[in-house]
């Protein structure tokens, strides 16, 4: 039947139809970036942003690698078990593309429960810590010890 027929007999419009059909089968967003296995990325980038769906507060768990997003799925909870389920998205769907896909690494902001989170997801993988975060704190840490930031602050950037 058309969604003009849907229209005439249940209201709205034609695009609404058209939307409610397409959402049933929604597309995997690794499938559709990333057609060959070879091609799935060995290092990933891994985050949580913070936004509002309904008023509410809840944490986007955004997957990246090779320069794209691979994967952004809402979680209620920043807490271990919702950034499984968050992340257990893209580890699903880069698993339908290859079923005995491990990526080597993915880098974090520190945050334990997504370093814990992609641990259970991907068993051997290696959580690095980004930079900045680490620089971040090492500056935080030194705040009451003002006159030792700037010797430390230079080491670690040179490293």
């Amino acid at each position: 039947m058309p969604f003009r027929g849907l229209t005439h007999v249940f209201g709205r419009n034609d695009m609404y139809w058209q939307r409610l059909v397409a959402a049933q089968g929604r597309n995997s967003v690794v499938g559709t970036t990333v057609k060959d296995a070879d091609k799935l990325p060995k290092d990933l980038v891994a985050d949580e942003k913070h936004t509002r769906r309904g008023g509410e507060k809840v944490y986007a768990a955004v997957t990246a690698g090779e320069d794209c997003v691979l994967g952004a799925e809402l979680c209620d909870q920043a807490d271990t078990a919702s950034l499984i389920a968050g992340y257990g998205v893209f580890a699903a769907e880069a698993r339908n593309v290859d079923p005995g896909y491990q990526p080597e690494t993915v880098n974090t902001d520190g945050w334990a429960a997504t370093m814990r989170a992609w641990k259970d997801l991907f068993t051997g993988i290696v959580v690095t810590r980004c930079f900045l975060h680490a620089f971040l704190s090492i500056r935080d840490r030194c705040k009451r010890f003002r006159p030792l930031f700037d010797p430390i602050s230079e080491r670690v950037w040179n490293a």
